[in-house]
């Protein structure tokens, strides 16, 4: 009967330890996991720094030798004139900027900033607003990289 008793007192001291252990582990999974996602975010961060500078560095450099992957001036001067004569066709702005946004050296042409307020815009929602400018420049947006709207009512 004594040794039911010990075997019994046994089971549950090693029931208990294991419990323990179990919740141990957890904890240092959970603690461990919280790690990790750090030095995620902190490798992802750096890797971001690192894209950054090296973006940086091939710009500087493209622009210390020469060397220039935009289109012409001429090209750009091209396509904002389009745009221009549309939006004032189409839209009737009482005012409107276009500026290029490309590459930082304001003459690739591959993007665009396009700031237009007009009486066309009242009562409308942006994103209506958005998608009529969008409509209209159909082709030319077909044409470059990228544009950016602000659009304001009259």
């Amino acid at each position: 009967m004594l040794i039911a008793v010990l075997m019994i007192v046994n089971c549950m001291f090693v029931y208990q330890i294991s419990n323990q252990v179990a919740k141990s582990v957890q904890k240092l999974s959970t603690c461990l996991k919280k790690i990790y996602l750090f030095l995620m975010a902190l490798l992802l961060n750096n890797l971001r720094q690192i894209r950054k500078r090296l973006l940086y560095g091939i710009y500087n450099l493209n622009r210390r030798h020469g060397l220039d992957f935009c289109t012409s001036t001429q090209s750009v001067q091209t396509i904002e004139s389009k745009i221009r004569n549309k939006l004032e066709s189409e839209l009737e702005p009482t005012e409107l900027h276009i500026f290029d946004t490309s590459c930082g050296c304001g003459q690739c042409g591959a993007s665009f900033g396009i700031e237009i307020k007009s009486a066309h815009f009242n009562g409308k929602k942006t994103l209506q607003q958005h998608k009529l400018v969008n409509t209209i420049l159909k082709e030319e947006i077909a044409n470059i990289h990228g544009i950016s709207l602000k659009t304001d009512p009259t």
